[in-house]
């Protein structure tokens, strides 16, 4: 877990360290996120900084969270392949799955497809429940958190149960 939360820091680091050469200054971090090209579309009123900080955070809450469970996976199944496995497919299948009805919607709070910073920007996706609409990006930042913290615990429980006393 140290590992996955270094590399998505260095990742994030370089990331803003590109966006402040590619726009010649420090000052590229506090324009609008729609002055960028690619990103005109967005109708969400934040500069660049605070896109890439919210977009790290999200990378921080998903790879924790899958790094987690795969440490679950791999010390549940007796071969590596078969754990290899079950790992490439909890990560690949959830972005295939289309977002439109609310099954579809849910899939998008699973890390692999949460990672994907569309979700701050470009897709405002709600899931109604009961009546009310639920942002899919606020839920996320709710469940996969405490779902990280449930995880470590059972990893820690697990890990804890089969150690040796010296």
């Amino acid at each position: 877990m140290l590992f996955e939360v270094l590399w998505a820091t260095i990742y994030y680091f370089s990331i803003t360290f590109l966006t402040i050469i590619v726009f010649g200054n420090v000052g590229a971090l506090y324009i609008p996120i729609n002055y960028i090209a690619c990103l005109c579309f967005c109708s969400v009123p934040i500069s660049v900084g605070q896109y890439l900080l919210i977009a790290y955070l999200l990378l921080l809450i998903t790879s924790t969270f899958m790094t987690a469970c795969i440490v679950i996976i791999y010390s549940k199944v007796k071969k590596i392949i078969v754990g290899l496995g079950i790992g490439l497919a909890l990560i690949f299948i959830p972005m295939f799955v289309p977002k439109n009805g609310n099954m579809g919607k849910v899939f998008c709070i699973l890390p692999s497809v949460f990672s994907n910073t569309s979700l701050i920007v470009g897709e405002n996706l709600k899931l109604e429940c009961l009546g009310t609409e639920i942002s899919i990006l606020g839920l996320g930042c709710i469940i996969l958190p405490i779902g990280t913290v449930l995880i470590v615990l059972l990893l820690r429980r697990i890990f804890w149960n089969g150690r040796v006393e010296l």
